[in-house]
């Protein structure tokens, strides 16, 4: 039995055909589609218009990183596949500082 806030792989898998997922931001960003859901309504809007659908004092968080590609495949002579996720490099130095390195770095795995 689901209790409320149980996540469940299962509610976010779902058939979403290729020409409906944007390859591209829109060219005016503030009129990107925004699906809302309230109260069990669901309801098509704009991102401009995000400041109508949040309650007063909601707090936004926003988050900057950026996206590295940073899975690293490799294949055994036996067959088997291997993935190494670099999460990020060790020493405190940043991803710039890492991949501008000549010699070797180190990063976490």
């Amino acid at each position: 039995m689901n209790h409320p806030g149980d996540l469940n792989i299962a509610n976010f898998t779902y058939y979403l055909p290729a020409d409906r997922i944007a390859s591209q931001p829109a060219s005016d960003r503030a009129s990107s589609k925004l699906l809302v859901w309230k109260q069990g309504e669901i309801a098509d809007c704009i991102f401009s218009d995000l400041d109508a659908q949040l309650p007063n004092n909601t707090t936004l968080v926003f988050n900057n990183t950026k996206v590295v590609k940073a899975r690293l495949h490799f294949q055994k002579s036996t067959g088997a596949l291997i993935e190494v996720f670099c999460l990020e490099p060790e020493k405190g130095i940043t991803v710039e500082q890492s991949f501008s390195e000549r010699q070797s770095t180190n990063w976490i795995c």
